[in-house]
């Protein structure tokens, strides 16, 4: 099963002392099946006093044929009822948390814990068909397993100073070393770690633009958006990873121009400088490495896509792909909307522009297997080591991003956009869920090989011996390798041919 296969990608599971049970758990065994409940027309005061007789903290508003429809929670009632002064006569369809989201009794554990951390909630309404029949809570999930990740990303909210926020990411790291032991997908994985990021980014946001006020530098001056690139860009981290990210601020009013850019300089600088303090080093992308390179107005970065895709002289595509995975992480404004318009209709004017994205790409090819204790790289020789980034994940983003440019697919995320891109008929199915295959083994052998080394300093988690792995990482490598150099041969093919 899927734990059985996630173990073979951390030596020394064994001596963990996790129960195995625990990777075996169904909602069903953990769930509370007397869940208390009532009738959307109850009024606030009526569910408080059940809630209040029954010793529980939360009750679920359920319609006459059982199917959940919201929630109250102790926190609702503090919050949306006496803070607020809303009338407890209200009925309690009014002020309840909805949808109410759900999830099967059949369902495992870890399921149910990244559906909390993917939606924030820390109860989920266990239905069978649309019948209500029990209720798991974070609580619930926390006695069996230790920890949660619903907890250490709920805390991102609660802290004010960056200290605070700089001793959440090595708890994080222990809740992704659970998750793995207990079976999580590369994409539940990754998109766990993309929730726990992306908050803890705009928390770092609102501490980094309060102190700066504090310390006279004065508020945020003008609108802006702060932009994910590369694997963040993509959703596709393995915590914590380089942070490439970006500033577009919005039109300066007439003559507060220099201000405001030396502003957002400032403001970059003290959030870089954050992220660092909290275990998110700077990207490899040169441009990255300074406030000015990153930080422009709107405008100035639609000129720079444009440039991109145009073919400019200077228009550098090495440096600019991680560009073409931007995500907005916080916006003020429709920029990231204007923006892909802007890109798309430039990109269908410009045919030739993904094969120039697919010429600036990596050349370098995945090794052909493993004889003993040595590497066989793409030529023949016999290395002692290899990089499991740039020869198992790097080639799959990189096709993806080309096919996706080509057909204006704005999803960055590089399995959804192979999903689409299949859709589309540019991949087979088949061939696509090999790439799928290959993509996910990989990404989660780096997750594995990061929490054995995320103790050790100046210990690379990318760079793997040949002596380092087992024989069934080697064999799945083997086998990845051969797809993606498939896939390679087939990017080559395309777009050789579109020159």
């Amino acid at each position: 099963n899927a734990a059985d296969s996630h173990m073979s990608l951390m030596p020394g599971t064994e001596s963990l002392g996790l129960d195995a049970v625990l990777m075996n758990n169904r909602v069903t065994e953990l769930m509370s099946r007397e869940v208390l409940t009532c009738l959307p027309a109850y009024t606030v005061r009526a569910a408080a006093k059940l809630m209040t007789a029954r010793k529980v903290g939360s009750i679920i508003i359920a319609d006459h044929q059982g199917t959940p429809l919201g929630i109250i929670t102790d926190t609702d009632l503090r919050v949306r009822v006496l803070a607020s002064g809303a009338d407890p006569e209200v009925p309690v369809a009014e002020v309840m948390s909805q949808p109410m989201k759900t999830i099967s009794p059949k369902a495992f554990a870890f399921e149910a814990m990244i559906e909390m951390a993917r939606h924030g909630t820390h109860h989920l309404a266990v239905i069978e068909g649309e019948r209500l029949v029990g209720v798991i809570s974070d609580h619930d999930l926390t006695v069996v397993t230790g920890s949660s990740p619903v907890g250490v990303i709920k805390e991102v909210a609660l802290v004010s100073t960056v200290e605070e926020l700089a001793s959440l990411p090595q708890r994080m790291g222990r809740v992704m070393e659970m998750l793995l032991r207990l079976g999580g997908s590369a994409e539940y994985m990754q998109e766990v770690i993309t929730q726990f990021n992306d908050r803890l980014t705009l928390r770092l946001l609102r501490i980094t633009a309060r102190d700066m006020e504090y310390a006279g530098l004065g508020g945020v001056p003008v609108p802006y958006s702060w932009m994910a690139l590369g694997g963040a860009g993509r959703r596709e981290q393995v915590l914590p990873s380089p942070q490439d990210h970006a500033v577009a601020y919005a039109q300066v009013p007439a003559g507060e121009d220099e201000a405001v850019r030396d502003w957002f300089r400032t403001y970059v600088e003290r959030v870089s400088r954050g992220l660092a303090t909290c275990g998110f080093p700077l990207g490899n992308n040169g441009v990255m490495h300074s406030a000015e390179g990153c930080c422009r107005s709107e405008s100035e970065w639609e000129r720079a896509y444009l440039g991109w895709v145009d073919g400019e002289p200077g228009a550098d595509l090495t440096q600019a792909d991680v560009f073409f995975d931007m995500r907005l992480v916080y916006s003020e404004t429709d920029f990231g909307d204007l923006l892909w318009e802007a890109a798309s209709e430039a990109i269908k004017e410009r045919p030739g522009f993904p094969r120039r994205l697919q010429a600036a790409g990596s050349d370098l090819r995945p090794p052909m297997g493993f004889v003993r204790e040595h590497v066989v790289a793409k030529d023949g020789e016999y290395v002692e080591r290899f990089n499991l980034k740039d020869s198992g994940i790097t080639p799959v983003v990189n096709a993806a991003r080309v096919m996706a440019m080509e057909k204006l697919v704005r999803r960055t995320n590089t399995l959804e956009r192979l999903a689409i891109l299949t859709r589309l008929g540019l991949l087979t199915e088949r061939f696509a869920a090999d790439v799928h295959e290959a993509f996910s083994f990989i990404t989660l052998l780096r997750i594995a090989r990061y929490l054995e080394r995320r103790e050790e300093v100046n210990r690379p988690y990318d760079m793997v011996s040949a002596g380092s792995l087992n024989s069934v990482q080697k064999k799945m490598l083997k086998e990845s390798f051969a797809v993606i150099n498939q896939l390679q041969d087939f990017m080559q093919k395309r777009y050789q041919a579109a020159a």
